[in-house]
């Protein structure tokens, strides 16, 4: 796939959320489905910081211009297997980094920092040349080795089942 396609994929699907979510007021949205669950706006908050991670990891495989040397094979066995569990219901525990705060945001300044993490994001993957595709990796902390080109399917993935619970939380 296509980095452009890959990247308007997630992009798409990150602008259904906003439509899905105009549906309903803040308050509804910040208020947590139950006890030690993560409100519908916590969740955005959690995928817009792992989305901010990988901008760093990258970042910092890019300048360093040392790709690592991982094994494709493995990470599409620990991908197809990470899948599975959420597909199954397994529950992975957030790194901490990325876990959001316990307060209530606002939807319009969750948009914005998603807008500028996505250019972020966005002028990164466009810096990569083709030939570099499948060799820089970024370290994720199930799949470990994580290939960019595999970064956003990864991360529309990601997206993808946090809205499925927030889906299911705002029924």
């Amino acid at each position: 796939m296509s980095f452009e396609k890959a990247f308007n994929t997630l992009q798409t699907n990150t602008d259904q959320i906003w439509k899905y979510f105009d549906k309903y007021d803040g308050q509804t949205l910040n208020l947590s489905p139950a006890q030690g669950k993560w409100s519908a706006l916590q969740q955005l908050v959690h995928i817009n910081k792992a989305e901010r991670s990988f901008v760093i990891l990258l970042s910092k495989a890019l300048r360093s211009n040392q790709p690592l040397n991982g094994s494709p094979m493995k990470t599409v066995f620990r991908s197809f297997l990470f899948k599975a569990y959420l597909n199954f219901g397994v529950k992975l525990k957030s790194p901490k980094v990325i876990e959001p705060a316990i307060e209530n945001f606002e939807l319009m300044e969750l948009k914005k920092d998603f807008e500028k993490t996505r250019q972020q994001l966005k002028q990164l993957f466009e810096s990569v040349t083709p030939e570099q595709w499948p060799l820089f990796w970024v370290n994720h902390i199930y799949l470990k080795e994580l290939r960019v080109k595999d970064l956003l399917e990864f991360l529309t993935f990601h997206q993808n089942h946090h809205f499925k619970l927030v889906k299911r939380y705002l029924r």
